[in-house]
């Protein structure tokens, strides 16, 4: 480990350009895998934290001469809940703010914008999970004049004060502040700055069939078809219709129940009070966050096998200059052995391979070629 990080350390500061750029390149990428990730995450979760999200529709209609609509009538809402047993549970959704209509909270003769005030049935609470931090929502069932706000919101009006209790002017009129909520996540398609009781619906909405004007979210019952309930749905309003003596554009209506995981990516904008995403841009990031994950992981693999390729090449020619110091050592004892013959022919002992320097001839014995010892250095 010791001599890894020594290499890695001198094969820095040796080439401090290149290992620069790579480190840096390297840095970016994770970087960048890291933060869209989060992001992908995120894009792919919306609407999930809810506790029942699965058995939680949006009614929606499409229409083949206007497309699809996600607004209905008021008196669908009632018609729903009469008619149709395995709704257990509905609510209304209406932004009483949106384009050209800017709503204010007065406190202590300041005003403080809503973005996104949101008129729901009580409901709507136990729909969806978004959590309460402090007071009680059960007021919204009877007091006209209550009214929640998300916790950043309220910071923002009463600073460290207990906003429970204050009473705020919304639209000239007083209402008492129920609840603190927490803001909804990021990855929430619905999303609110305060919430007030249905009672406050403005005149506009009517009991008309044609007065589209709010949005309806459902909870059905446990082990419900959803196409099963589309059909109900259908066959009963139709029916409806037609007592109605309505004209064939509304009866061609198909309502339709948009699963709540699947809205953000059911629509191209805001609509009000449910926000959109773009799959196309999703997938576009999602590849190219798997092709600079791909390229920071070939780096790393790069860097990693010319690391073992420095270290084999070092062991390789520490092993070269070994073998040389054992050549060198080896020519060095055998000279100290069998000196250079200074005058004379070699001449072997009878039999054993063994030089002789002394002058004594012999007709048998070996050639002096076999004897190793015997080569001139």
């Amino acid at each position: 480990m010791k001599y890894d990080l020594i290499l890695s350390y001198r094969n820095l500061k040796k080439n401090k350009i290149v290992s620069s750029i790579n480190i840096l390149g390297l840095a970016v990428g994770f970087t960048f895998v890291i933060l869209a990730g989060r992001y992908l995450y995120t894009e792919n979760t919306f609407d999930t934290f809810h506790k029942n999200y699965h058995s939680i529709y949006r009614l929606e209609k499409n229409n083949p001469d206007y497309g699809r609509a996600v607004y209905n009538s008021n008196i669908m809402f009632t018609w729903l809940k009469d008619n149709i047993p395995e709704v257990r549970e509905a609510t209304r959704i209406l932004n009483d703010g949106g384009i050209g209509r800017q709503r204010n909270l007065v406190y202590d003769n300041t005003k403080y914008n809503v973005r996104k005030p949101l008129i729901i049935d009580p409901q709507f609470f136990s729909i969806f999970s978004f959590q309460v931090l402090a007071g009680e929502t059960a007021s919204f069932e009877h007091d006209k004049y209550s009214i929640a706000l998300t916790e950043s919101l309220a910071k923002k009006i009463f600073g460290d004060e207990n906003p429970v209790g204050q009473t705020v002017r919304y639209k000239d009129e007083v209402f008492q502040v129920k609840a603190i909520l927490q803001a909804p996540p990021a990855n929430s398609s619905i999303t609110f700055d305060a919430l007030l009781p249905i009672s406050n619906l403005p005149d506009y909405v009517t009991d008309d069939w044609r007065n589209n004007t709010l949005q309806i979210f459902i909870l059905a019952a446990n082990n419900v078809s959803r196409s099963a309930l589309e059909q109900k749905i259908q066959t009963g309003v139709m029916s409806v219709f037609q007592s109605l003596g309505f004209s064939e554009n509304i009866t061609a209506d198909q309502y339709l129940l948009n699963p709540l995981g699947e809205i953000y990516y059911s629509g191209n904008s805001n609509d009000g009070i449910c926000i959109h995403g773009n799959k196309k841009q999703t997938f576009l990031l999602s590849s190219v966050a798997g092709i600079v994950l791909l390229i920071a992981i070939t780096s790393v693999r790069l860097l990693k096998i010319a690391h073992w390729y420095n270290r084999i090449h070092i062991k390789m020619l520490a092993l070269q200059n070994s073998r040389d110091r054992l050549e060198q050592h080896f020519r060095t004892l055998v000279a100290h052995i069998h000196p250079p013959i200074r005058g004379g022919r070699p001449h072997v002992f009878r039999q054993t391979g063994f030089c002789a320097t002394d002058g004594v001839s012999s007709t048998q014995g070996f050639s002096p070629l076999c004897c190793p010892l015997s080569r001139r250095l």
